[in-house]
């Protein structure tokens, strides 16, 4: 409707004339429109060719010179400094025609700034080239007259978002998360070298499995990002404590044979300089062979893919095997990697073969700390994955391992997070309270929806993020969401069960049904293309994330009177159980809607007695009464 009166507009402005299609005829490429002075401007649609790979080619001319140079360089034993300086022109001016030639020139330019250190900027004096230096060259030569750069590499296959601190790093990819912390001798690093670090080790442990693809980098830190975008840059040189110059190997690469780039065309240019995160496209490395890359301390699920592939296992299987733990195993296991690399670096013994002794010490020095027999079987766990098995026996099935983690469970045995769980009354008598769906403001429906699918399906916050309409049905008095992906008691042979939110009747101020109808109502022209359930009440309206969900609910149970600062909101899972069972509710149709395929799961860590001693804090508030509810 929009698009066609502002055609009739620019028709009756004769901006545009209407033209009928003739049979066998064509839409020309090619428009003209009157200026006010009586001529045509001509226009040319070049929309086509976006469609098309265009490439810039060196001349023929200009590529024989090119080869020339780079020849003529090599014969010569010794050559002044100059010379070399003006091959490197040849070789930067050739940039935009050749893909990746700002990698192939970096030993050549330090072998230049090496030689003016050594000479105080004389270029008048001579200088000889290295190994690498020569191998460049050579490959400018044997590659140069086919050479050809494309325009644009389209649209990116995959994006890795990266960030670091001077704590740690951290990377996602998808659905997929890594993290580690730096090492105290990293900590001393500038904040540019650490996020182009965790730009490194986010596509080792993210990425590493992938070839051929073109990669959208998403870094906040401007310097990382011009950095990658050269390719790299060529550092100055150090000097050693004996005062000799050194070249930095550090000059070039995130990876050696697959290179950092993106071409930006001016529209990526003035996203990249408005958007809070600038962005930087990689074409993900194939390989790690650097020769720095040795040195580089692995942390997070990057160390356990060094364990397997330290077991000849090959790199698509460790990333298949890798998969099999979870975003949240992956957090478990992340605060015992380092520290345990740190122990066995210090004791100087292999981390991935240690002997049996240096395993208990570094679990007793757990133990000494404090930590429970939960957190120590955890670490357990993760020297398990990382160390190498020996005489086909796993660390965590070791016989001395076992009886060791015996002892711990005796010493320390572990204590439920809850022993009693909060009463829903309170809650339930403020989700009352508040006005009708379609009286409230987005706001506060979209937190008490949020809040009732909690309680009326149990579920966790992982199947609350996970709920997309895209897999919802809808019945007369239900709505019925099928979980798509995997959650954590997802195994082989389980059917994952599906969320059933059914009407209320009874009262319309708790019903579920009536509630989610008149928010996906609310939604629908804000979520554009957004199939996620739960958007975010501000704008702009993106998916809310999990973090995003669970405090809401944590907000609702503040202001009903739960005291939060014991009661998270991952514990509405048990009262509503508990609640459920306390009424009498069978316990297979409590197992069934929970998701719990045992009822010996349930009793342990979910049946509950009810705490309801507290007063209804709500129910003060409601008459006028002052009461102040922490929510730190």
């Amino acid at each position: 409707m929009i698009i066609d009166a502002e055609i009739a507009k620019l028709v009756s402005k004769e901006v545009l004339q209407v033209a009928n299609c003739v049979p066998d005829g064509f839409i020309s490429n090619i428009f003209i429109r009157p200026k006010t002075d009586g001529a045509f401007r001509l226009i040319l649609n070049l929309e086509p060719l976006n469609n098309s790979t265009m490439t810039v080619t060196l001349t023929d001319a200009r590529a024989m010179k090119v080869r020339f140079a780079c020849q003529n360089l090599l014969l010569q034993k010794t050559a002044t400094i100059r010379s070399v300086a003006q091959v490197i022109a040849f070789l930067v001016s050739s940039f935009p025609a050749v893909e990746f030639a700002e990698m192939h020139y970096r030993h050549l330019e330090l072998d230049k700034i090496c030689a003016l250190c050594a000479n105080k900027g004389n270029f008048d004096s001579t200088m000889t080239l290295s190994a690498q230096s020569k191998a460049e060259l050579t490959r400018w030569m044997d590659n140069v007259l086919t050479a050809s750069k494309p325009i644009r590499h389209g649209n990116p296959d995959l994006t890795l978002t990266t960030d670091a601190s001077k704590l740690g790093w951290g990377a996602v990819y998808g659905e997929t998360s890594t993290w580690g912390f730096w090492s105290l001798e990293e900590q001393r690093y500038h904040i540019n070298f650490l996020e182009l670090k965790a730009v490194l080790l986010g596509l080792k442990s993210l990425c590493g499995a992938f070839s051929e693809k073109h990669i959208l980098v998403e870094t906040d830190n401007t310097t990382a990002l011009a950095y990658i975008n050269a390719m790299g840059a060529s550092l100055l040189p150090t000097e050693d404590r004996a005062g000799s110059i050194n070249r930095n190997p550090h000059c070039a690469n995130v990876d050696n044979s697959t290179l950092v780039y993106t071409p930006l065309a001016p529209s990526d240019r003035q996203s990249l300089n408005t958007s809070p995160d600038r962005q930087s496209s990689v074409p993900a490395p194939q390989q790690c062979n650097s020769s720095s890359q040795q040195t580089v301390p692995i942390y997070g699920l990057q160390s356990i893919r060094e364990s397997f592939q330290q077991r000849d296992i090959s790199s698509k299987a460790t990333s298949i095997i890798l998969r099999s733990w979870s975003t949240g195993t992956q957090k478990q296991y992340a605060p015992y990697i380092k520290p345990w690399h740190d122990f066995c670096s210090k004791r100087e013994v292999n981390s991935y073969s240690p002997p049996l002794n240096s395993v208990l010490d570094f679990l007793v020095s757990l133990h000494k700390q404090g930590l429970s027999y939960t957190t120590i079987n955890t670490a357990r766990s993760v020297l398990s994955a990382i160390i190498l098995p020996t005489d086909s026996v796993n660390l965590g099935s070791h016989p001395i391992v076992s009886h060791f983690m015996r002892g711990t469970f005796k010493n320390n045995p572990p204590a439920p997070r809850y022993h009693t769980t909060w009463d829903l009354s309170p809650v339930l008598s403020y989700l009352s309270s508040l006005s009708k769906p379609n009286q409230s403001s987005l706001k506060t429906l979209t937190l008490k929806l949020a809040m009732l699918i909690a309680l009326v399906s149990a579920q966790r916050g992982q199947s609350l993020h996970m709920l997309d309409i895209q897999f919802m049905k809808e019945g007369d008095n239900f709505f019925e969401f099928a979980l798509p992906e995997h959650i954590k008691q997802s195994r082989p042979g389980y059917k994952v069960p599906s969320v059933l939110l059914q009407a209320f009747p009874a009262d319309q101020s708790l019903c579920v049904f009536t509630h989610l109808k008149d928010y996906l109502q609310r939604t629908k022209c804000l979520r554009g293309t957004e199939t996620k359930l739960f958007i975010s009440h501000a704008k702009p309206h993106h998916r809310a994330s999990r973090d995003t969900i669970s405090r809401w609910i944590r907000s609702v149970m503040a202001e009903a009177g739960i005291d939060v600062t014991t009661f998270k909101p991952h514990s509405t899972r048990a009262a509503a159980a508990s609640k459920a069972k306390n009424v009498s509710v069978p316990v297979k149709e409590i197992l069934d809607t929970a998701g719990w395929s045992s009822e010996r799961t349930f009793d342990r860590f979910y049946n509950k007695p009810i705490y309801s001693s507290h007063v209804n804090v709500w129910a003060l508030k409601s008459h006028g009464i002052p009461v102040a509810v922490v929510t730190k």
